[in-house]
């Protein structure tokens, strides 16, 4: 499982060879999947044990040793939109929202991300934020989540966007801004290993995307030499709806 993660994780950009981190110094790991377990499995997490999943911030430890200072700070909620938390939690706890305010959270990493070298942000979609009866109008990040970034960037240090997703993305503004971004889908149970074996340069990612990456929702749908497919909205039929 770890091998094959691994093997799928796409490398979208990487400036100044920020990637692969040196395995000495200080990390600053951030973000609402940083330390996760749950929506490492993605959308058919229903046939998986989230317990036996192995986190991002105990795979950066596991592959990083003792040689590198790893310091974490939540930063945001997945989202922060209550009506869009109970539809996407209706399985299960999957954005599990922190008692602190927004604000409180974001000086936390900012003041997190200034005492490291580098900063590794762990950011993207909750399991049932994408599949199918996932539609969405906004295939950004939460704004949550944009607002935690922007703070990041604004630090100065390096960024490294580390994204969980099922989806292509629009990235406009994280292209522009951030330092190196790694996708890595929903990587199962060793996701956290697999992740750190790239980001470490134990291995080289690979992975190409199958998909193009719209720079706007608006110019939806895109697609090659195939026909589209869709699943209406009915009200009532799903209990993401009700």
């Amino acid at each position: 499982a770890r091998e094959i993660a691994a093997h799928c994780f796409v490398l979208l950009k990487n400036e100044n060879n920020v990637l692969p981190l040196k395995k000495s110094g200080t990390i600053a790991l951030i973000g609402p999947l940083a330390n996760n377990k749950r929506n490492m499995l993605g959308t058919w997490s229903v046939s998986g044990d989230p317990e036996k999943s192995i986190p991002i911030m105990q795979g950066m430890k596991n592959v990083g040793g003792n040689t590198i200072n790893i310091l974490y700070a939540k930063g945001a909620n997945i989202s922060d939109d209550t009506a869009f938390i109970k539809r996407v939690n209706v399985f299960g706890t999957e954005i599990d929202v922190d008692q602190r305010s927004p604000e409180e959270m974001i000086d936390e990493a900012v003041a997190t991300a200034n005492k490291s070298d580098v900063v590794v942000a762990v950011l993207g979609e909750a399991a049932d934020m994408t599949g199918e009866s996932s539609s969405m109008s906004n295939i950004g990040l939460q704004q949550s989540q944009e607002n935690l970034l922007k703070a990041l960037v604004n630090t100065g240090k390096p960024v490294v966007l580390v994204l969980m997703n099922g989806r292509p993305m629009t990235l406009t503004w994280e292209d522009e801004h951030v330092t190196a971004i790694l996708d890595t889908w929903f990587g199962g149970t060793e996701a956290g290993n697999a992740v750190a074996d790239v980001l470490f340069g134990n291995y080289n990612p690979s992975g190409k995307i199958t998909a193009s990456f719209p720079r706007n929702v608006g110019q939806i749908p895109v697609y090659y030499n195939h026909l589209n497919t869709g699943r209406p909205y009915h009200p009532g039929n799903s209990p993401k709806f009700k």
